[in-house]
């Protein structure tokens, strides 16, 4: 006796709702969003994929963050709040320079560690952001931080460097280190980070 097939009608399956990408929330998103406010349509619940906007125009990543670079007026008020700022921005590299005063300084006379982790992750994120095609959006996934060395406020600059590990098509993998100008390493950390086709929706 022969089995019968079971059949799957088109009003029984939503290819949407599959395809389109979820909602991400990231630290590096008051980077990204001012920049791009013409990537084209959001993905929403009900939309294909392939009815999003295959070719962009718009800037790619390295670019938006060099625009930023030249015009410091247009960098996130979280920097200025934390007192650093993006300092250069390469494939190879991105540099983030602050000096932590008394206002980050916790209990016990040193620099909290929410200082170095947020200087960190903006260095870690933008090594993705400087990868990105035009229309490309990204998200943190995963932040881990090593802090090595107490860091206090006393007017000491400490630079950020971020580098990518491995980049993916759907995920990348960036490292970072906070050093001051001798060397001396006061904390590092690793990212990893997903990004989204254009059309995306954060």
């Amino acid at each position: 006796m022969r089995r019968r097939r079971r059949h799957v009608h088109g009003s029984d399956f939503t290819p949407g709702a599959i395809l389109a990408p979820s909602n991400a929330i990231s630290i590096g998103l008051s980077v990204i969003r001012p920049l791009y406010s013409s990537a084209g349509p959001s993905a929403t619940r009900g939309h294909r994929m392939q009815d999003q906007p295959r070719a962009h125009n718009g800037p790619s990543g390295l670019e938006q963050l060099r625009t930023l670079i030249a015009d410091p007026n247009r960098m996130p008020t979280m920097g200025k709040t934390l007192n650093f700022e993006l300092v250069s921005a390469d494939l190879e590299r991105v540099v983030f320079r602050g000096t932590p005063t008394d206002q980050f300084m916790n209990p016990l006379g040193t620099v909290h560690g929410g200082w170095a982790s947020a200087i960190l992750d903006s260095a870690l994120g933008c090594a993705t952001h400087v990868t990105l095609a035009p229309g490309e959006l990204f998200t943190t996934l995963e932040l881990k931080v090593n802090l090595t060395r107490a860091i206090r406020p006393d007017g000491r600059a400490l630079t950020a460097t971020g580098r990518m590990v491995t980049r993916g098509r759907r995920v990348a993998v960036t490292e970072a280190t906070l050093a001051d100008d001798d060397g001396k390493v006061y904390a590092h950390g690793t990212s990893t980070c997903m990004i989204m086709p254009p059309g995306s929706a954060l």
